[in-house]
């Protein structure tokens, strides 16, 4: 078995964040997605894990938004922040409300939104297939007024 190297931003954790967050939203009738960590830095690391101070286990770490390494000088946001900062730029905290949505797909999710804000219909689709899936949005009751708009995330973008 070959072994993958650990990358916090691997695009396979976004999208598993991304269903986690729409799992909560659905499931669980949460009104919010947070990351448990808001930074982390490899010096922490180090500290707090002594015997797991190597780069992979520090670069393996998954709930934290945003990784400082001081031994690289750099710093990367995390697959976490990427799920998060697609559901965030297209849902305003505090003026959203979920709508009943539903998907024929079993590999595809669906969320809707309604943002008060903005005025919009925001509608959230996770491809978990490995090849591109086909989709068509019924709109039963709503009144749509606009232009339509939206972007795609994928591993290369």
């Amino acid at each position: 078995m070959n072994e993958v190297e650990p990358n916090a931003r691997d695009f396979r954790l976004v999208l598993g964040r991304a269903n986690h967050a729409q799992s909560e939203f659905v499931v669980a009738g949460a009104s919010a997605f947070f990351g448990m960590n808001a930074v982390w830095s490899r010096r922490a690391h180090e500290l707090h894990f002594p015997k797991e101070s190597s780069d992979r286990a520090f670069l393996n770490e998954g709930d934290t938004l945003m990784l400082f390494d001081q031994k690289n000088q750099s710093a990367c946001l995390t697959s976490i922040s990427y799920a998060m900062g697609h559901w965030g730029r297209w849902i305003t905290p505090g003026k959203t409300f979920r709508l009943e949505a539903s998907s024929s797909d079993p590999l595809v999710r669906v969320t809707a939104f309604h943002d008060d804000a903005k005025d919009r219909l925001v509608v959230v689709l996770l491809n978990n297939a490995s090849e591109a899936r086909e989709g068509h949005i019924n709109l039963h009751g709503a009144e749509f007024r606009g232009q339509l708009g939206g972007e795609q995330s994928t591993e290369a973008a």
